[in-house]
């Protein structure tokens, strides 16, 4: 990969989650990914996405390596060893990874820091690197490479890519729940996230103005608490949407969708051939979008496993059993050099993000909502807390309704089960688990009361829907703190 590819592969990811932990200097950031990991070439970085040089510590029960390593404990002396790393399984999971990584207790005072300087030498003294000339090459790639842009956000396409989608019912199954989006999340625009064992094969629309018309259909979708989530009934969006003239956020009855029946609704919205995209009775699935989307002549195959910088709006994106549309980052050709397109009136807006739909938050709100973000933050104060502002409002332990302010919560206890469904048994258990310190990203706003236990949800990064205890009904025990 060449270096200025792998700039502008890892530059939006580390921008993106960044501000959720803290972190002001994405340069300093991205210079350490550079440095660790040789521009992405060593084996750790290019077969294991560990761009960061993290060891497994105590803490780490994912996935790891055993590989030799050389550390200068002496100044200029090095000494090789072997030690276990950290595995991940995208860029995407590696960069987060090192985030999660430094909230551990001795990296806290990187917290708010400004320059990269500073923070630099200051990760270094809390012992994150041994190497005596660490600080000095990490700033030569930051005054080099001009990575001091990344922190402003004034770089070309440094807004993050944020995708809608449909991932699952009110029941966090794929048939049998009601028409319509019942639990506020079972549509969603969250920010972006990828596999490399499953990538994305990306296909970008040869008209701009299509490109713009797929996105706002699919936001408008988002936005619409008519339609929801089922298999079975997956090609009842495409009637309701015949009925108000192919406008997604005009459908005013129930009805169902599933990920790549919103895609394919979104594109024949867009102009493209119903005759094609319905072929059969039956809306594109996985398995045939590749055929069908390009018989409608209206599409490019970009390839598979571009890199988030990459990606433009209106981009269908497609892989074994999901699929999902670009609604924010670079701008399809010919508009500017990035776009956002959100649907919705300022009141449909406000409620999508505070039940979880909408996942943006802080600056990447701001840009995702452009000119309606004044407007939706004063409509979610009118709505939610009585036109107080946001920031004064607690969150109590015992929820007084079944709704609690959407965002990040830390874990406050150790082995915190991840399920698939609202309620406690063998039969939900994902496997998965959370330990005290931990941060849980884009919890929604609703949250259902079963067996006891107060449940928040969340969307995973396979686009699934999962549930974790928050609290006791009584009050007695807290699970979950916001932060």
């Amino acid at each position: 990969m060449a270096k200025e590819d792998f700039i502008a592969s890892i530059a939006p990811i580390v921008q993106r989650y960044a501000p959720d932990y803290g972190i002001l200097c994405p340069s300093a950031v991205i210079a350490q990914a550079i440095n660790e990991s040789g521009w992405g070439e060593s084996k750790l970085a290019s077969k294991y996405h560990n761009y960061f040089g993290m060891k497994c510590g105590t803490k780490w029960t994912g996935p790891s390596v055993n590989m030799s390593t050389q550390e200068e404990y002496q100044p200029g002396t090095l000494t090789t060893i072997s030690d276990n790393f950290r595995v991940y399984g995208s860029m995407d999971e590696g960069v987060r990874g090192y985030f999660e990584f430094i909230q551990l207790a001795r990296y806290q005072n990187l917290r708010g820091i400004t320059d990269p300087r500073t923070y630099l030498q200051t990760i270094k003294d809390d012992g994150y690197a041994t190497s005596s000339a660490y600080v000095a090459n990490c700033m030569a790639l930051v005054d080099q490479y001009g990575l001091t842009a990344y922190d402003t956000g004034e770089s070309e396409g440094s807004m993050a890519v944020y995708l809608a989608q449909a991932s699952c019912d009110e029941n966090g199954k794929y048939v049998g729940g009601q028409a319509g989006n019942q639990s506020g999340s079972e549509l969603s625009i969250r920010a972006y996230y990828a596999s490399s064992s499953n990538p994305w094969k990306c296909y970008r629309p040869k008209d701009a103005t299509v490109a713009k018309k797929i996105a706002e259909n699919a936001s408008g979708a988002v936005a619409n608490r008519n339609i929801g989530y089922d298999q079975n009934e997956r090609n009842t969006i495409r009637t309701k949407a015949q009925k108000v003239n192919l406008v997604l956020a005009a459908i005013n009855e129930a009805c169902e969708c599933d990920c790549m029946s919103l895609a394919g609704e979104c594109a024949i919205c867009a102009g493209a051939s119903d005759a094609i995209l319905f072929a059969g009775g039956n809306l594109p699935w996985t398995g045939n979008a590749h055929a069908k989307l390009l018989e409608t002549g209206m599409f490019d195959y970009k390839g598979s496993g571009l890199a988030e910088s990459q990606l433009c709006v209106g981009d269908i994106l497609v892989r074994d059993g999901h699929a999902v549309i670009v609604v924010s980052g670079k701008a399809a050709t010919g508009s500017a050099p990035t776009q956002t397109v959100v649907s919705g009136s300022i009141e449909e807006l406000a409620r999508a993000i505070w039940t979880g739909r909408i996942t943006a938050t802080g600056e990447e709100r701001r840009k995702l909502l452009g000119d309606k973000y004044d407007a939706v933050q004063a409509k979610i104060q009118e709505l939610y807390y009585g036109g107080k502002p946001v920031e004064s409002t607690p969150t109590a332990t015992k929820p007084a309704s079944n709704t609690i302010r959407p965002g990040t919560y830390k874990v406050l206890v150790n082995g915190l089960r991840v399920r698939s469904a609202p309620r406690l048994g063998n039969d939900t258990d994902t496997g998965k688990h959370y330990d005290a310190g931990e941060l849980i990203y884009s919890v929604a706003s609703d949250i259902v009361e079963a067996d006891g236990w107060w449940w928040a949800h969340y969307s995973s990064y396979s686009g699934k829907t999962r549930y974790v205890a928050m609290s006791s009904t009584d009050g007695t025990k807290k699970y979950l703190a916001m932060v």
